[in-house]
């Protein structure tokens, strides 16, 4: 007795050797920036406060790169490095990348301390892309994504000469209470503690 497969059947396993045999040009994990691990956050890549002062300072030749600072607005107007660009929420982050050809280029994201806002909306970004990407698994759009270790806190402790206004607010700062509590609910906010990697 002979068995005939339904064209469905046959379409879907074309599909499949073709998906295993194709070439995998699209890159699926950051490499241009030097990275430091963290055992306590493993699924993110850092980069020091020193490789991004020497991507400030064009000590690493990169024509493009993009660093998003994701503090509250109040924090950002008293004092950002350099170049920044205030996104605290996954909508103002969807708008600008796709406004742009953000593809395959360097995506530095930082908060305070780079312990949760920043962490939180750096795994948004890397879930968007999966999902977005999923029939060219492990390819991404967005593979050159990091996150600042130590947060602006760190980096203007060091390298204030490329902070601009070369001032900070933290995000407690007193004058400010109201603004917090009215900005929390907008952001992107983490599904649990993330430890500060050290």
């Amino acid at each position: 007795m002979k068995i005939h497969q339904q064209p469905e059947t046959n379409l879907r396993q074309q599909k499949l050797e073709e998906f295993f045999h194709q070439e995998k040009p699209a890159k699926s994990e950051a490499s241009i920036l030097p990275k430091i691990r963290c055992s306590s956050n493993p699924d993110i890549n850092y980069i020091s406060p020193q490789s991004l002062a020497d991507l400030l300072d064009n000590k690493i030749s990169i024509e493009k790169y993009l660093v998003i600072d994701a503090r509250y607005p109040y924090e950002y107007e008293g004092g950002h490095i350099q170049s920044a660009v205030n996104i605290s929420s996954p909508e103002n982050l969807s708008s600008i990348l796709e406004g742009s050809n953000w593809e395959n280029t360097p995506i530095i994201i930082h908060c305070e301390f780079s312990q949760q806002r920043g962490p939180a909306l750096y795994r948004w970004l890397r879930n968007s892309d999966r999902l977005q990407n999923m029939e060219n698994y492990p390819a991404l759009s967005y593979p050159e994504l990091y996150i600042l270790q130590g947060g602006y806190s760190e980096f203007f402790k060091l390298f204030e000469n490329f902070c601009t206004p070369q001032s900070y607010v933290t995000m407690k700062d007193p004058l400010h209470k109201h603004d917090r509590k009215k900005l929390k609910s907008k952001t992107c906010q983490p599904r649990k503690a993330y430890l500060r990697c050290s």
